[in-house]
């Protein structure tokens, strides 16, 4: 099984799979989580064993599951959303034995009475001695969806919360986490969007001290686009480089240009943004965004998305990616780069692609 396996499925990768990846890879164990109608399907299978499949059923078809990361001892964890009742639903942590018998579940519900949708878990990662980390957005009262972290002992057969951060964008209006980074020194990094008074939404990044939870920069990352109206601006990806600063790609919403991908670095130490560049198809100035970026052994950094193009019989095709399903007419980017140890305003593109 590849990730494409996984695609066709309807699981949605992000940074987390690699665990199940690098496992995978051994000749271990393949896992994969579906969304179906009645509820969240988790299989594990093991090259010597027969599969071990286990349907969590929540109330509806809200249920779905997200991400999927292995813990230390071969246990498996998954986070998405449980339907809880008619019209709520709660972001859901579940960890599995590596036999696949649940031991324990953490199921967090917003304090708005209608959270149906906006409640979910969206990424997961671990730091060096196997402590988990789950981010998404719990819909609440008056704040709209606000970005949720938490911090797990990942040894523990029963659940063992560590720390918890619940975080409004700044405007009570929805928030949502769509990367997590755990960094080389166990602190963590999410990347999402926040939503403005305006309906607009802008970039948002934010560091938090692995141990406590506590805020790692003076204040978070934002960063919006030019354009004047609705804007679409997120962060859709993160890497940490070898010198310790944070590559991030993702889109903004720019006049004229509409949507540009964007990729830039931030100063791990500081929180403040470092440089930015911004692609775009100026041959019709559309949907070009960021999706995944990964740093080499030797240290030269991948990034990949879609820029779009004009709708031909040539390129009049669906890309299929990490995160998300796109119309016709959009083709996958991949792009090198080399960049400096120093903090230098540009990189150095060693190669383009696009497929499509």
């Amino acid at each position: 099984m590849d990730e494409g396996v996984g695609r066709s499925a309807g699981l949605r990768l992000s940074s987390c799979y690699t665990y199940g990846r690098e496992r995978i890879m051994r000749g271990k164990k393949i896992v994969t989580a579906v969304v179906i109608v009645c509820g969240l399907i988790l299989g594990c299978v093991d090259a010597q064993a027969a599969p071990v499949v286990i349907n969590v059923k929540g109330q509806s078809d809200a249920d779905t599951g997200e991400c999927i990361l292995f813990g230390d001892d071969g246990s498996v964890f998954v986070c998405g959303r449980l339907q809880t009742g008619q019209n709520n639903s709660g972001l859901v942590v579940i960890k599995y034995s590596p036999a696949g018998e649940e031991q324990w579940r953490d199921v967090v519900e917003g304090t708005s009475p209608d959270g149906l949708l906006g409640t979910i878990g969206t990424a997961m990662g671990k730091d060096s001695v196997g402590n988990v980390f789950v981010a998404g957005a719990v819909l609440n009262t008056d704040s709209g969806t606000d970005i949720f972290v938490r911090q797990y002992d990942g040894h523990s057969p029963d659940k063992r919360v560590l720390w918890t951060r619940i975080v409004d964008g700044g405007a009570n209006r929805d928030d949502a986490v769509k990367a997590l980074l755990v960094t080389a020194s166990d602190d963590v990094v999410i990347g999402g969007y926040r939503t403005e008074t305006n309906d607009a939404l802008a970039m948002y990044v934010a560091k938090f001290a692995g141990a406590t939870g506590a805020d790692a920069w003076p204040s978070p990352l934002i960063i919006a686009g030019t354009a004047t109206g609705f804007r679409l601006d997120s962060v859709n990806g993160l890497a940490e480089l070898w010198d310790g600063d944070i590559a991030f790609v993702g889109t903004l919403t720019n006049q004229v240009t509409n949507n540009d991908f964007t990729f830039g670095r931030i100063s791990s130490v500081t929180g403040t943004l470092a440089w930015a560049l911004q692609l775009n198809n100026t041959s019709v100035n559309g949907s070009d965004i960021g999706y995944a970026v990964t740093v080499a052994d030797n240290g030269d950094i991948i990034i990949g998305g879609l820029t779009q193009n004009r709708f031909s019989a040539s390129d009049a095709s669906v890309s299929d990616l990490p995160l998300q399903d796109h119309s016709c007419g959009s083709r996958l980017l991949t792009e090198g780069f080399l960049m400096p140890s120093a903090l230098l305003p540009s990189a150095t593109v060693l190669w383009s692609l696009q497929e499509g």
